[in-house]
């Protein structure tokens, strides 16, 4: 993950493959090879205070902070 400053109030993480956003649907991504590891990886994602999530696969995340920890929990 690479977190970058994109101006004084915004802050963004590269997610890889971690992530998926794919019709509004934040969801963990599906192209890994350990899915244990990536669900792993993915909730330390969750754990960043981020605004902005960059996502291997659909639109960029709005509000990441709040979106991926949602995610987290509906996660079996």
């Amino acid at each position: 993950m690479q977190r970058r400053r994109i101006d004084d109030r915004l802050w963004g993480d590269v997610t890889g493959d971690t992530v998926a956003h794919v019709g509004g649907q934040v969801m963990p991504g599906v192209f890994n090879l350990d899915r244990e590891e990536m669900l792993r990886s993915f909730r330390k994602l969750a754990d960043v205070d981020a605004e902005l999530a960059c996502v291997g696969h659909g639109e960029p995340i709005k509000n990441a902070h709040i979106a991926l920890p949602a995610t987290v929990g509906l996660i079996p």
